[in-house]
């Protein structure tokens, strides 16, 4: 179980919503700033998670390493509830 603190009250409210909305065991994916996952338990304990640079920071560091690719970007189309999708690369 990962310990009090160790996550930004950011992760654990999304965990919280996903667990009140879905019931448990879930995995929970953001793909925000930064993208995260976390793993709730049968349980409801948030088990543990990873986090990786989000949408924007990987395309821009993808055409920077790739110079010969196009240039894609993120655009957001505001709240989603996930079945509409919100980022689109163009």
């Amino acid at each position: 179980m990962t310990p009090p603190g160790a996550v930004g009250v950011d992760r654990v409210l999304n965990t919280l919503a996903a667990r009140t909305h879905y019931g448990a065991p879930v995995l929970v994916v953001d793909l925000g700033t930064a993208t995260t996952l976390d793993a709730v338990a049968a349980d409801g304990a948030l088990v543990g998670g990873a986090i990786a640079p989000g949408i924007a920071v990987s395309l821009e560091a993808l055409w920077r390493g790739a110079p010969h690719l196009p240039r894609a970007y993120a655009l957001t189309y505001g709240w989603s509830d996930g079945r509409g999708g919100t980022i689109v690369p163009i």
